[in-house]
């Protein structure tokens, strides 16, 4: 959550700098680089089950959950950098690696808790990713009676892809939530 929180801070960072025509991509590039070393070895501590001691008393579905959100955060942090294209290949390679994860989940009802993952990851899946985000949706039985925010989550995904397919536009999770009118967390 703290690399979260500081991929929130470049991401607005990143918006100042753009507002004040003195973005540098030099800058932007080493904070994200940062930032990105320091996901990649959590994401590993986190596969190789060395994770830091306080995971020691996590489950594993804790971990699991963790796993997923660090993943996640690395498209973010990609999306900062380089914006909302689901082509480019550091996206391409989170996207894909999220999306592993989220189907060897232990128990696929667990996607219910995984919203903002979900949403991040899948407003960037790639066409032939769509089905398996459409299939995890109906492993995890997430319906209308579902409580929480899934349902809602994959609605901006469905219209992301559409946008992309229809405007060719590349777009984001915050885009399509403006567009909707949605103001709800992503949790």
């Amino acid at each position: 959550m703290t690399l979260i929180v500081e991929i929130v801070f470049l991401d607005h960072w990143k918006k100042e700098q753009e507002k004040n025509c003195k973005l540098s991509m030099v800058e932007l590039v080493r904070r994200g680089t940062k930032i990105e070393e320091q996901l990649e070895r959590h994401i590993a501590d986190l596969r190789s089950n060395s994770a830091p001691k306080s995971s020691s008393i996590l489950s594993a579905s804790q971990i699991e959950i963790t796993y997923i959100y660090a993943l996640s955060a690395l498209t973010y942090l990609h999306v900062v950098v380089s914006g909302a294209h689901s082509e480019m290949p550091e996206i391409k390679e989170s996207v894909s690696r999220t999306l592993s994860a989220f189907q060897s989940l232990a128990d696929p009802k667990l996607l219910r808790t995984l919203v903002w993952p979900f949403c991040v990851s899948g407003c960037l899946a790639l066409e032939g990713q769509q089905k398996a985000f459409c299939e995890l949706v109906s492993k995890a039985e997430i319906t209308s009676l579902t409580m929480g925010t899934c349902l809602q989550a994959f609605e901006i995904i469905k219209e992301c892809w559409e946008m992309r397919r229809t405007y060719k536009y590349n777009c984001d999770w915050v885009l399509v939530m403006n567009k909707l009118g949605y103001c709800f967390p992503l949790i």
